[in-house]
């Protein structure tokens, strides 16, 4: 009985081996596609060099009167890439430091701890992942969450408003407006310079798209929150200043890549539980100047509106991109730590990429209007951190007595 054993036995143990091989293999191909980035975009135009593209001299980011943005998301993971884009933010802010213009906030897109989020305001991630490679940049750093911040579920995502302001993380910021024993995690910020009030809203997408998470009634009362929030006048002393709305959550409105079957939800009916049936798109489009974004691990600019707004030959890198009239523009910057596909090129994205880097937002009042500025920085080269997209935007002058429509009863 057991010579008779011992042959199917080892027949056993060499097809183990083999399926352990093949699993070992596909595991790690499956690892370098969600830790390492490629230079290729995707489907581009012919004749588009974006593995040596011409850099931005002297890129323009504002006076100091002026307010600066530094924009990403899905970094939470320890990767090359994670160090690339922390080594070129910290270069970006010592740079515009140098001239008495730093930057005013660091706004995260979500996804800021993979891959389920953290699991106590004790866990090594905290530092690993926020505290040595971005304390030193030295602003603050304005939190939103993404799906993957929920992955231990909603008490451990109130962990990231639990953090804010504890020892060594004075610069973390993650408020909740909506209260710590509600579902999803939104707030609003005013900032404020000599010339420009501008308020930032961090919604909670994942309300909406974590499946344990959908309660739709949740997710009507953010929407009624958002376009609530988006009539608010500006701070007191703010009445001739600019007034500049921006967006932020995880979850794309529009994408062109692997996200892209996503966005239905924006417009399904069964999510059109905002003031008089609207949507997050309808609100953003209403009300504010932009929405930004992550998850795609991509970085898109994208005309909201559906037109023909991209370069027939690709994007001109090296040369800032004027836009001639104000427009509903996502700002999708999710390359903090890996990168995926884009089917770029699509006729309403003005810029699309997948190497590691963010998008730095500038907001300057001039005598010709209010300016949006959006600079892409490659960060392939660590602290080198160039500049090698810009695109500008003019901006509707709009006071806290003219806000727009209300959306809501």
């Amino acid at each position: 009985m057991m010579r008779s054993d011992a042959p199917y036995s080892k027949k056993a143990l060499t097809f183990a081996l083999l399926a352990g091989a093949v699993l070992l293999v596909g595991g790690v191909h499956s690892l370098a596609k969600e830790y390492f980035f490629e230079l290729s975009p995707g489907k581009t135009p012919p004749g588009i060099d974006y593995k040596n593209p011409a850099v931005v001299e002297d890129p323009n980011f504002g006076g100091k009167n002026g307010l600066r943005f530094a924009m990403f998301g899905d970094w939470g993971m320890k990767t090359p890439m994670h160090r690339l884009v922390a080594d070129g933010l910290y270069a970006v802010q010592n740079r515009l430091k140098e001239t008495d213009e730093g930057l005013t906030a660091v706004l995260l897109a979500g996804d800021n701890f993979y891959s389920k989020g953290i699991r106590g305001l004790d866990d090594p991630r905290w530092e690993a992942l926020w505290g040595r490679p971005f304390r030193r940049v030295q602003v603050p750093f304005y939190v939103s969450l993404g799906n993957h911040d929920y992955g231990f579920g909603p008490e451990n995502a109130q962990l990231q408003v639990h953090k804010s302001g504890t020892k060594g993380f004075e610069h973390w910021i993650c408020r909740d407006d909506n209260g710590e024993d509600e579902y999803g995690i939104y707030f609003s910020q005013w900032f404020v310079s000599k010339d420009i009030a501008c308020q930032v809203a961090f919604i909670d997408t994942s309300l909406l798209m974590v499946r344990h998470m959908r309660p739709y009634k949740k997710w009507g009362e953010q929407l009624h929150w958002l376009s609530k929030r988006l009539d608010d006048k500006a701070p007191k002393g703010c009445e001739k200043k600019a007034v500049v709305r921006l967006v932020i959550g995880h979850h794309v409105l529009k994408c062109f890549g692997e996200k892209e079957s996503q966005v239905v939800f924006i417009s399904e009916d069964k999510n059109r539980v905002g003031p008089n049936r609207t949507t997050l798109l309808d609100i953003v489009e209403s009300k504010a100047d932009a929405y930004l974004c992550g998850h795609a691990h991509t970085v898109q600019y994208i005309h909201m509106g559906g037109d023909d707004v991209s370069p027939k030959r690709g994007p001109i890198h090296g040369k800032e991109r004027k836009l001639e009239g104000k427009v509903p523009l996502q700002l999708l910057s999710g390359t903090g730590a890996s990168t995926r596909q884009t089917s770029y090129w699509d006729k309403s994205c003005y810029y699309a990429n997948r190497i590691p880097g963010f998008t730095v937002i500038s907001l300057e009042q001039k005598e010709d209007g209010t300016k949006l500025r959006a600079h892409f920085v490659d960060c392939r080269k660590g602290g080198k951190a160039e500049v090698i997209y810009s695109l500008k935007m003019p901006l509707k002058v709009k006071t806290p007595s003219k806000s727009k429509k209300k959306l809501y009863k």
